[in-house]
């Protein structure tokens, strides 16, 4: 099961305070569409640590893991800040298609931690490919064999701030 949420419930806001934790075999947290905000630790064995099916918003200054993908996002954006880690067995960050308003990229600030086995962030572009954008200040990295940092179907917009590092095992 999820630790909270289905993937039915819409225009949501779920706030994880900082020392809270969510966790769930399935997915940490998931929902339709809304916003996540996590300052706290979010977990999930098999699947996603945040699992947004439709459209939203994830902010994480805390701990996002899962077994898959740290954070799996229809659309929309991604925000993780210094203080943030986010980590998928596969994927750290996984767009399906695109950001928050139709027609454009989804869209990934980094100044943490993100980690994924495969890729560090995924740009899927399932069914519109409007590529994805990504500002970097913090550690990108995919950590498996063959590993790409970032990936993306079509186009990615990259700007690796001062102090950012993309990377990934050869």
């Amino acid at each position: 099961p999820n630790g909270y949420g289905t993937v039915t419930l819409s225009n949501n806001t779920i706030t994880v305070e900082s020392g809270a934790s969510v966790s769930g075999t399935d997915n940490g947290v998931v929902l339709n569409t809304g916003t996540v905000t996590n300052a706290g630790t979010v977990s999930a064995t098999n699947s996603n640590g945040v699992f947004v099916v439709g459209t939203g918003s994830v902010t994480n200054s805390g701990a996002v893991s899962g077994g898959a993908g740290g954070a799996a996002i229809t659309n929309g954006t991604l925000t993780n800040t210094n203080t943030g880690t986010i980590s998928g067995g596969t994927n750290g960050v996984e767009f399906q298609d695109e950001g928050l308003v139709n027609g454009t990229p989804a869209s990934v600030s980094n100044a943490g931690t993100i980690t994924g086995g495969v890729h560090g962030i995924f740009f899927r572009e399932q069914n519109v490919q409007s590529g994805g954008s990504v500002i970097n200040s913090g550690t990108i990295s995919a950590t498996g064999a063959n590993g790409i940092g970032i990936s993306a179907r079509t186009t990615a917009t990259v700007n690796n701030d001062a102090g950012g590092v993309i990377e990934a095992n050869a």
